[in-house]
């Protein structure tokens, strides 16, 4: 899973992330991640249960962006839908629900 460091800064207020590492072990996502710091670096982590994280990137795209996004499950893989009044019905398919909406909330950043 890919999270963007513009991402990670909306979501999560990060700021200043360099070379993140992302690990999932059952549904526990950590961040490992360098942190610019009165212009030192300094090895910080963040975890957050991965539904949790998935919850923030559909209230960030709601309140921010006035976008929503419906997830749901299909067959064997994951659907994230998104709409809102600048966006018709953008679909994005991924291995599991929350890769679906992130890779949702990564293409409404680039978007801006």
């Amino acid at each position: 899973m890919n999270i963007s460091e513009q991402l990670l800064n909306k979501i999560l207020g990060i700021k200043e992330a360099r070379n993140i590492k992302i690990s999932i072990e059952d549904t526990i996502l950590t961040c490992t991640y360098l942190h610019l710091d009165s212009g030192h670096l300094s090895k910080n982590t963040a975890s957050m249960n991965i539904y949790e994280l998935a919850y923030k990137c559909k209230t960030w795209a709601h309140d921010k962006k006035n976008i929503s996004i419906k997830s749901f499950i299909s067959g064997h893989v994951s659907i994230a839908d998104i709409s809102g009044a600048d966006v018709l019905d953008k679909r994005f398919v991924a291995n599991n629900e929350v890769e679906a909406i992130i890779e949702a909330c990564e293409w409404i950043l680039e978007q801006d």
